[in-house]
């Protein structure tokens, strides 16, 4: 009963957390402003696209998964004006630091972790642009991905059935909100994959792979069933082109856009969060250089980092930079490993870089 309660009281405390921050910064869904935000203007008219009873799509077209709209029409059906899809996301989103500070206490413990995390925040209140955007929706499975395989590394807990299951939801509900988001899914994945078969635990990684297809193919089979037998067969049609068929022809990728953005154009943040993953990733490696597994650790943050800024494309919308928050939390806390030291170094390093930009930003909003 003690460990629900702790459990409770840690939820409550970023919930509190949660709220100040959307309340302060995400300012297409918060009620202390009027603006209704860009792309989140457009996933809440989708959003009463469904409500009204119209087919996405077809009379409003836009080329996002299907899970983000239907998201945003619970939010509008839970309350009118801002306040429903704010409250939805606030409940979210303290889940989201919620398994942020799971994740952390694999490393670090106490009032680091908490610290951690409210440094983590401070990237997040770089990109978060206006909020209720598919990388804001992305949060919750990429961290619960993110944490069940920083578990397995560092407490050596094998996923259960159950788990995997979820794990394999979780990546069906970023693949129906926006697919480029699972990059880091994709590395959690393959890690897991290793470690498995490091350990020779072959039956568990294919009750694993067996898990993680389930959870997958119900989220699927739940979407396709529904907007075919609620849209009938052009509705159904329209969401594969929308949310698959049209991204296939919009996106873009080669080596020599991404010169020009991270080189030629020096976009400011996409340089500043890369160099902050080099530099925490080259902390991690010299700071565990004694632990055990380490090269292996060190090559997913690189791997991940760096599929992650490819699978981002080469428009480079900050927003974009939102998915590596959870791969920062798990980087950021090896890389100190509860040395209150190492906690002061990242705190100086973190100020010194950012001071800047967070009072540009504070100053706007």
């Amino acid at each position: 009963m003690n460990l629900y309660i702790r459990t409770f009281h840690i939820w409550c405390f970023y919930f509190i957390v949660a709220f100040l921050f959307l309340f302060a910064f995400a300012y297409s869904i918060t009620p202390a402003t009027p603006f209704e935000g860009c792309d989140s203007c457009v996933f809440k008219q989708m959003g009463l696209v469904i409500l009204k009873g119209e087919t996405p799509y077809l009379d409003l077209f836009d080329h996002k998964g299907p899970l983000l709209y239907l998201i945003n029409a619970s939010g509008l059906w839970l309350g009118n004006g801002k306040w429903g899809i704010f409250i939805l996301y606030t409940v979210y989103f303290s889940f989201v630091l919620y398994y942020w500070d799971a994740l952390a206490r694999h490393y670090t413990s106490g009032h680091k972790a908490v610290i951690s995390i409210l440094l983590i925040l401070i990237l997040y209140l770089f990109v978060i642009e206006e909020g209720n955007l598919t990388e804001d929706w992305s949060l919750l499975p990429l961290s619960y991905c993110t944490y069940l395989t920083s578990r397995l590394f560092a407490r050596d807990i094998i996923p259960a059935f159950f788990e995997a299951i979820l794990f394999g939801l979780s990546v069906g509900v970023v693949f129906f909100i926006r697919p480029n988001n699972a990059a880091l899914q994709v590395c959690a994945f393959i890690l897991i994959s290793i470690l498995l078969i490091r350990k020779k635990e072959f039956s568990f990684l294919i009750k694993f792979y067996l898990g993680a297809f389930i959870g997958f193919s119900l989220l699927t089979l739940a979407i396709c069933f529904f907007f075919y037998f609620k849209y009938g067969k052009i509705g159904f049609e329209e969401m594969i082109y929308g949310s698959f068929i049209f991204n296939m022809s919009y996106s873009t990728w080669n080596l020599p856009d991404f010169y020009h953005v991270y080189v030629i154009n020096h976009h400011e943040k996409y340089n500043f969060f890369a160099f902050s993953a080099l530099f925490f990733c080259a902390y991690s490696y010299y700071n565990n250089r004694r632990v055990k597994d380490n090269c292996i650790i060190v090559s997913f943050f690189i791997l991940s980092f760096i599929f992650s800024f490819l699978m981002m494309g080469t428009k480079a919308y900050d927003h974009y930079l939102i998915v590596l928050l959870p791969l920062f939390v798990m980087c950021v806390n090896y890389a100190i490993r509860n040395s209150l030291k190492d906690l002061l170094f990242c705190i100086i390093f973190t100020y010194w870089v950012s001071y800047d930009k967070m009072m540009e930003l504070l100053s706007y909003s």
